[in-house]
């Protein structure tokens, strides 16, 4: 949240110093648009960089699967997803359809069996809710800071790797 408040206090100071020149008495009716599409531009970079990484899926559908060891690595910079489902490797492509849905229509997966009941369950609505479309939301639950993907049958909750 420091970052974040920084950043938008670094926008502003910029976009304040840049509407003090010259331009600034002809330019100011554009000046709330401006800090608008200013806001949105900071907003999507920062949610683009924080969701980037490795991440832990720990529950899933409100069951605890961290005995599972499920992970989904992001990068919404290149719009790839790849991981572990529980099974198998997985790579795919994520397609953004608007500002709160994303899918991966083409989830390409090694062939490896499944070793438990659990891992089978996983990996079957892993790739169900990477299908159907999802929207990703930060938020704190379980007493940890995490990102809750949501699909419209499945919701799954990540922890990020290496973070306390």
């Amino acid at each position: 949240m420091l970052k974040r408040s920084l950043l938008v206090t670094v926008a502003l100071t910029i976009l304040v110093y840049s509407e003090s020149n010259d331009t600034y008495h002809k330019n100011i009716s554009s000046f709330p648009l401006k800090i608008v599409q200013t806001f949105k531009d900071i907003n999507r970079s920062i949610l683009q960089n924080e969701f980037n990484g490795n991440w832990h899926i720990r529950v899933m559908d409100g069951k605890d699967i961290r005995q599972a060891r499920a992970i989904l690595d992001l990068d919404l910079d290149d719009m790839k997803l790849s991981g572990f489902d529980a099974c198998n490797q997985m790579n795919g492509i994520l397609i953004k359809h608007n500002e709160e849905n994303i899918s991966v229509p083409a989830l390409m997966t090694t062939r490896m069996g499944c070793r438990e009941t659990l891992h089978t369950w996983v990996s079957v609505r892993l790739h169900q809710l990477l299908k159907e479309g999802f929207s990703i939301k930060e938020e704190e639950k379980y007493g940890i800071e995490g990102v809750t993907i949501k699909s419209p049958n499945h919701e799954l909750f990540l922890k990020k790797m290496g973070e306390d």
